[in-house]
């Protein structure tokens, strides 16, 4: 019993492991950011670092500043530039 507990752990801990990788792993051109309608952002600190090499506070944030802007800005990656 024990055994397939700790099985059932190590396989949980690598699912987790590499879907964590998949997440911060982006190409070279970057990510488009997920933009919705609202013009409201949650207070949420997620940041990512934009293909310009600033970081915003999270995804939303992104959205937001390049439809002031009129820029495309992408996710260069997940976290701090």
């Amino acid at each position: 019993m024990k055994v397939a507990w700790a099985r059932l752990l190590l396989v949980a801990i690598i699912y987790c492991v590499t879907n964590q990788a998949k997440a911060t792993s982006i190409d070279v051109e970057g990510r488009e950011p997920l933009c919705y309608r609202s013009a409201a952002c949650p207070y949420i600190y997620n940041p990512v670092c934009g293909t310009d090499n600033t970081v915003y506070t999270n995804e939303c944030t992104l959205c937001v500043k390049n439809r002031l802007r009129h820029t495309d800005v992408r996710i260069k990656k997940m976290g701090l530039c």
